[in-house]
């Protein structure tokens, strides 16, 4: 009898504990986000999809209860309502990308398949994060300069690159970096770029980096910013940059998902265009040869 009781109360314990970080996740993904820090890590490591997950688990475990049954429910509902009946938050186009934005995940990827997207799309530029020499995994073998004779490669602090037409102009400015964080300014064609690619540890106060990119960015007047923000779109720390820059849909921040690329479920990818250019295109493209969707995009002057 006491085996039957003591199970019955840990079922009841498990419930709650689920109950309580659901009700938890859902308070900071649509009201509170990452307003106090480091509370602002559970708001990352919970994003809609995890908490879905958690929410069906929820119901199975509560089969024999009617309360408990009747919220798991209300909260699948919730969550699939936001995820499903929300904007993508991107502009689809079938127009050519004129700036693509690619974590391209170190030891994921190889030279042929950096080289097959370069070609593929033939951008104007491309900013490449994770470009270190772990990132082109038969670099001994093949030498990806010669995979893409159009472009010139300029190798970036923090082990990121921007690829420029051969044609093209390109002007170091600066490069700020620390122990989690690298941004480069960079001018490429007559456009100023900040390349970024901020910390990924979730319970990591990310108010300091991104006050260190607002002042650069404000300091060289930059058009565009793209990157790994390892940051989702609905975070409190991007609300100052959207006073001077557009990200696709701005107002839609749910469909982002960039990351994983296998099962997104996180907006970390982003780029922010200054706001005398009109965005026409702002798109993922779905592949899995890294664990990032690579952003397209393509603007024009107002």
């Amino acid at each position: 009898m006491s085996y039957y009781i003591i199970k019955k109360s840990l079922i009841d314990y498990v419930r709650k504990g689920f109950l309580s970080i659901i009700i938890i996740g859902l308070f900071l993904n649509l009201i509170l986000k990452d307003y106090i820090w480091p509370l602002s890590g559970i708001y990352y490591l919970l994003p809609l999809h995890i908490l879905l997950a958690l929410s069906i688990i929820y119901s199975f475990i509560s089969i024999g209860n009617k309360l408990h049954r009747n919220l798991s429910i209300l909260f699948i509902a919730l969550i699939l309502f936001i995820l499903t009946f929300t904007d993508s938050g991107f502009i689809e186009s079938k127009e050519s990308a004129k700036l693509i934005s690619w974590n391209i995940a170190r030891d994921r990827t190889t030279s042929e398949e950096v080289a097959e997207f370069v070609n593929k799309h033939k951008a104007e530029i491309f900013i490449f994060i994770e470009f270190d020499k772990k990132s082109i995994k038969n670099a001994k073998k093949l030498d990806l300069n010669k995979l893409i004779p159009e472009y010139k490669i300029h190798r970036l602090s923090g082990n990121m690159a921007i690829l420029v037409r051969d044609e093209f102009s390109f002007t170091r400015f600066d490069s700020l970096t620390d122990r989690y964080n690298y941004f480069n300014i960079v001018k490429a064609n007559g456009i100023r770029y900040a390349v970024v690619d901020v910390g990924s540890w979730p319970l990591y106060n990310r108010a300091k980096p991104f006050d260190m990119l607002f002042d650069l960015v404000t300091e060289y007047k930059v058009d565009i910013i793209a990157g790994d923000f390892n940051t989702p779109y609905a975070t409190i720390h991007f609300e100052k940059f959207l006073e001077n820059y557009n990200c696709g849909k701005s107002e839609k921040p749910y469909g982002r998902t960039t990351w994983p690329s296998y099962f997104p479920f996180v907006s970390l990818d982003h780029i922010l265009v200054s706001k005398k250019y009109k965005i026409t295109k702002y798109q993922p493209e779905k592949i899995c040869v890294s664990d990032h969707y690579p952003l397209l995009l393509s603007y024009e002057k107002k």
